[in-house]
């Protein structure tokens, strides 16, 4: 039998098991293999310096740093003229099998692109020191107007895979506010609408996106939480919690971060990038 893909092996690993898989599009061989620990690390470049994420619907993933990762994969045209062909067909006849097949075989190609964004998206964030969320309720976000968008994107799917993947990952209750707070003076708004997308301090004069201004807020959060426990000296800037020794400010992103950012994800056509300033000020209103 021939066996395609092969090349995917890294070099000098041992194959412990091998699975034949069936799917919908085809018979795939699961390879389990061993590899050395130190020499995997030395391959992988680091960057040294803590993130947080903000998930949100009309971006995904906003990151503390200034990136945002878009993507969205729906039902394909085909898939639903295939669905509609079904309907109308006779059940138990061989044209219905046939029909059913080739829509168990649409079904299985959005899922692999589905799969691929994650592991990609995964695989970035697997490079910072630290990831810091907020441990959002992605059952309530189903319940709401926007449950298609999010069934799409499939948010907690991601925050599944952080959580069984990233060794360093650091969760913020999800009753902490960070959407209404701002995050250089700490001053919180009564309320703000879901369609303003940009935050306004009125005490300290801050403008800044909101998606990335609830970023910071849970980095900033985050690492409070752990700075008493393990942490310390971690760059970011605590506002007025901190003392004057341990205040820094929050980086922009780095060459080596839009590097990493096109090389993972630039690869697949359906997640969409794109850059905000994370310094974004305006004037007093006083």
């Amino acid at each position: 039998m021939r066996v395609l893909g092969l090349h995917q092996l890294p070099e000098n690993c041992d194959i412990a098991k091998a699975e034949l898989i069936k799917k919908p599009d085809g018979y795939y061989i699961y390879l389990t293999c061993y590899i050395d620990k130190k020499v995997e690390k030395q391959k992988q470049e680091k960057i040294n310096k803590p993130i947080g994420i903000d998930f949100g619907i009309k971006h995904q993933l906003t990151l503390t740093n200034g990136i945002k990762i878009n993507y969205r994969i729906e039902e394909t045209k085909r898939l639903k003229r295939l669905q509609k062909k079904l309907s109308r067909q006779q059940k138990g006849s061989k044209n219905y099998w046939k029909t059913k097949q080739k829509i168990q075989k649409e079904h299985q190609k959005i899922y692999n692109r589905r799969k691929d964004i994650k592991n990609k998206i995964l695989s970035l964030l697997k490079k910072y020191e630290y990831v810091l969320i907020q441990e959002e309720q992605i059952r309530n976000w189903h319940r709401g107007i926007f449950g298609k968008q999010i069934q799409t994107t499939g948010i907690g799917g991601i925050i599944s895979m952080l959580k069984q993947n990233i060794e360093t990952l650091i969760p913020v209750d999800k009753y902490e506010t960070t959407t209404k707070v701002c995050s250089r003076c700490g001053n919180r708004k009564e309320d703000i609408k879901l369609s303003v997308r940009t935050f306004k301090c009125e005490k300290c004069g801050l403008v800044i996106d909101r998606d990335l201004n609830s970023a910071i807020n849970i980095l900033k959060i985050g690492l409070q939480k752990v700075e008493k426990t393990t942490i310390k000296n971690l760059p970011t800037d605590c506002g007025d919690v901190c003392s004057a020794n341990r205040r820094h400010e929050v980086e922009q992103v780095t060459p080596v971060e839009k590097q990493a950012t096109a090389r993972i994800l630039g690869s697949n056509p359906y997640i969409r990038v794109s850059y905000t300033s994370v310094k974004q000020e305006a004037p007093n209103f006083s």
